[in-house]
């Protein structure tokens, strides 16, 4: 996986525009793995943006691989 490294910070609206994407895509089924390659971010900060939006975590070692399609950065969301 590959991820953007930015020396700019992430925060305010960015930052909650993609809390607000990577906790549909995590609640829509795809992988903390997943959801960090959608957004373009690192896992970490992804797991860091998915607390923030108090989502509850599914179990580790459940799925290898995503349970959702994948769709392109900047792609629509299903609500």
């Amino acid at each position: 996986m590959t991820h953007r490294r930015t020396d700019r910070p992430f925060r305010g609206d960015e930052r909650i525009a993609a809390r607000e994407k990577a906790a549909a895509l995590y609640r829509a089924g795809h992988t903390i793995g997943c959801v960090a390659t959608q957004i373009d971010r690192p896992y970490s900060t992804t797991r860091s943006l998915l607390a923030d939006a108090d989502v509850a975590f599914r179990p580790r070692g459940r799925s290898s691989r995503c349970t959702a399609p994948h769709s392109p950065v900047g792609s629509t969301v299903p609500s």
